[in-house]
């Protein structure tokens, strides 16, 4: 298949397109820096030169693609989350979002006979802090900024009316890879001895493994039954604390202590709500789908993530 993949050049485009590549798929990359992007990649792949937030010559690639894979999106923890830092969390998602459908649309009204496979990220963020309730993919939205960001953020099929585009949204729990920020920062104190979690601990921790994200994407580019939004986090949800206890013991390092919320709230301002407000997400409509996930543990994701940090933690 031919797909185009936009932020191709962040954490999991750079895991996700060599393993397209691997599979016979012609994969084409929407940047805006050629140059940057060419070093990201031994593969060989296509580079097409545009900005996804702003209508461009790149619209017209569109037309000759298969699947869209959109990205695309601002960081959200890199910066304090000022009006105008909002404004390009918000406007990187959303007006790229809204500038892929209406190409589709448009080369639809064209060609009527071309289908389209969209798929889109999302977050758990989406559902309201709870320590109580689980949540599945039909709850309401949390009404805070990160639920209306992520919210506007997923195409919706019912305001497409088109069934020459099939979308499958997946909300993401926090990813774990060894290449990324992520576990590194979380258990950077155990390397110190000073091995600590966040908050309470109490909080709920929806996770994903990265090669668990890279599998359900292929496997909804193979399934063209597979439509709509899945929560994409792996069976096992524990406490942030009972988290860190057992990163703490593969790295055979002790976690004894908490760093108080107000710390964070200082560091990171509201962007600690990400890390202190947790909830329980349920990825049983993934599994009955026919999803298998390869880390449905905590212990397996860290155990790997984890131990290809060794000559680091040792």
């Amino acid at each position: 298949m031919k797909i185009l993949v936009t932020g191709g050049t962040g954490l999991i485009g750079s895991h996700l397109i060599p393993s397209l590549v691997t599979r016979g798929h012609e994969v084409s990359v929407l940047t805006r820096n050629e140059n940057k992007a060419q070093k990201k990649f031994a593969e060989k792949i296509n580079f097409i030169l545009g900005n996804p937030t702003k209508q461009g010559s790149w619209v017209n690639e569109l037309a000759s693609m298969d699947v869209i894979i959109n990205l695309v999106g601002a960081n959200i923890l890199k910066k304090r989350w000022s009006k105008k830092r909002k404004i390009e969390l918000y406007d990187s998602r959303i007006l790229s979002k809204n500038n892929i459908l209406d190409a589709l649309k448009n080369h639809i009204s064209n060609d009527s006979s071309k289908k389209y496979l969209l798929i889109s990220p999302s977050g758990v963020d989406y559902y309201p802090q709870s320590e109580i309730k689980e949540f599945v993919e039909n709850d309401p939205v949390a009404d805070n900024f990160i639920g209306k960001l992520c919210k506007d953020w997923e195409p919706n099929n019912g305001d497409l009316s088109n069934s020459n585009i099939r979308i499958v949204v997946f909300r993401l729990g926090v990813v774990f890879t060894s290449s990324g920020k992520g576990a590194e920062m979380m258990f950077l104190p155990h390397k110190f001895f000073i091995g600590s979690w966040l908050g309470n601990g109490k909080q709920h921790f929806s996770f994903i493994h990265i090669d668990d994200l890279v599998g359900a994407i292929i496997w909804a580019l193979d399934n063209k039954e597979i439509h709509g939004t899945f929560n994409l986090v792996s069976p096992e949800t524990l406490s942030l604390k009972e988290t860190t206890k057992i990163g703490g013991k593969i790295m055979k390092r002790w976690t004894w202590l908490f760093l108080p919320g107000f710390i964070l709230r200082i560091i990171l301002g509201k962007r600690a709500d990400l890390l202190l407000k947790g909830r329980k997400v349920s990825g049983k409509k993934i599994q009955d789908a026919g999803y298998t996930f390869l880390y449905p543990t905590i212990e397996s994701a860290l155990t790997d993530i984890l131990g290809k940090k060794n000559n680091d933690v040792e």
